[in-house]
């Protein structure tokens, strides 16, 4: 599921600000376009177009732990994500190398400093250029020492009963917004017995979860919740959270995202 980032996101240049460590992980020298060893060819712009590829293997700079690398490409924009803010812009394909089209729009979240570092790393790449290829599923990105191999294959779907769900966007008709830094980020819980436990961005509560056999679709709530008084961002946090997980809505498991919608409205949750 491809959302648009649109409203949320502020115009900023990809990279800038970032720290001695990403600049010096970027390669040393920039993009290069000599032969790929993994029997690849140049890509153009409609052979990704539709496709999201997510990193398999990263030589020449160490990811934060069980952080990855997400590239999606639609509408003739490259959406990026390395475990932090999300990214997206224009991007041109020329003679293999991939690279921004000028300035990127960014979400504002903060994260941990090294997730902070690892966005500004793979900007800078993408803001110089990265040599391409694509051999069936596998894209080869390369500059310098730095090669990153990501894969489109569809990941294993996460269960939706036993997995602990973060949440990562809410869904407000064509906007899309990302937890506000300020606020623990709410989470789903769902059990063998048909119930949940949700933590709404303030308080805390559980209700019945219930499964069409499908999976596609639940019976949620009510969610009955402890009473603290939530203030600033946590409160409007957990109206949406509280709006969206009541009566029957729809549920999209897409590897380890879930989506939860109700009308217009909607959640979208990473595992773990």
């Amino acid at each position: 599921m491809v959302l648009g980032i649109g409203a949320v996101l502020v115009l900023a240049a990809c990279g800038s600000g970032g720290s001695d460590e990403g600049a010096a992980g970027s390669g040393d020298g920039g993009s290069t376009t000599e032969p790929a060893p993994d029997g690849g060819a140049a890509p153009t712009a409609d052979d990704l177009a539709g496709r999201t590829f997510t990193s398999a293997s990263v030589e020449g700079y160490d990811l934060v732990a069980d952080s990855a690398i997400r590239l999606s490409f639609d509408d003739g924009r490259l959406g990026v994500n390395a475990g932090c803010n999300q990214s997206a812009g224009a991007f041109t394909l020329e003679d293999g190398n991939l690279a921004w089209d000028g300035p990127a729009a960014a979400t504002q979240m903060a994260c941990p400093d090294d997730l902070m570092a690892q966005d500004a790393w793979l900007a800078g790449l993408l803001e110089q250029g990265m040599a391409a290829t694509l051999a069936d599923d596998e894209l080869t990105l390369r500059s310098g020492t730095v090669t990153i191999v990501l894969s489109d294959a569809a990941p294993d779907a996460a269960p939706v009963v036993g997995t602990t769900w973060t949440l990562e966007s809410i869904v407000d008709g064509e906007s899309v917004s990302s937890v506000p830094a300020d606020v623990e980020p709410p989470t789903l819980a769902v059990a063998d017995d048909g119930t949940a436990a949700v933590f709404a961005g303030c308080n805390r509560g559980s209700g019945a979860f219930v499964l069409a056999a499908d999976e596609t679709t639940a019976q949620v709530g009510p969610i009955a919740t402890t009473k603290m008084a939530c203030e600033g961002g946590g409160s409007e946090v957990e109206a949406s959270v509280l709006g969206v997980l009541d009566g029957e809505v729809a549920l999209a498991v897409d590897g380890d995202q879930l989506t939860v919608t109700k009308g217009d409205a909607g959640l979208v949750y990473r595992a773990g």
